[in-house]
């Protein structure tokens, strides 16, 4: 069980942002977007939509969202190095307000979906 306890049961939108600095992490799942347009095309187009394709439609955007926030964390610690006087800000200074409000929306219509798609 490790540490699972410790864990929160949603995710925040401070959380959903990866705030930096966390470390670049090597082993992120891959995707292809082909996989993301085709679940998009299914789910637009076809009036047999699955709790499976919501689902994993879900799962490849938030794993899209964790790749561009790698590829940023990567960049910022790439230009800043090992400089004792550069310092990456911290990526909540960096956000709009705006947007943290628009992802906490995001956050609470995310928790219902998944809790329709469990009944």
């Amino acid at each position: 069980m490790g540490l699972a306890w410790f864990m929160p049961d949603g995710e925040t939108s401070r959380g959903f942002f990866k705030f930096l600095p966390r470390k670049y992490s090597h082993t992120l799942e891959d995707y292809h977007s082909s996989e993301v347009t085709q679940l998009e095309t299914i789910l637009l187009k076809d009036n047999t939509i699955t709790h499976s394709n919501i689902t994993q439609l879900i799962g490849l955007r938030e794993l899209q969202k964790d790749h561009i926030l790698n590829d940023l964390i990567l960049s910022i610690s790439q230009s800043v190095g090992e400089n004792r006087h550069l310092k990456a800000p911290h990526s909540s200074e960096l956000i709009p307000e705006p947007v943290m409000e628009l992802t906490e929306r995001f956050l609470e219509v995310r928790k219902k979906l998944f809790q329709q798609l469990r009944e």
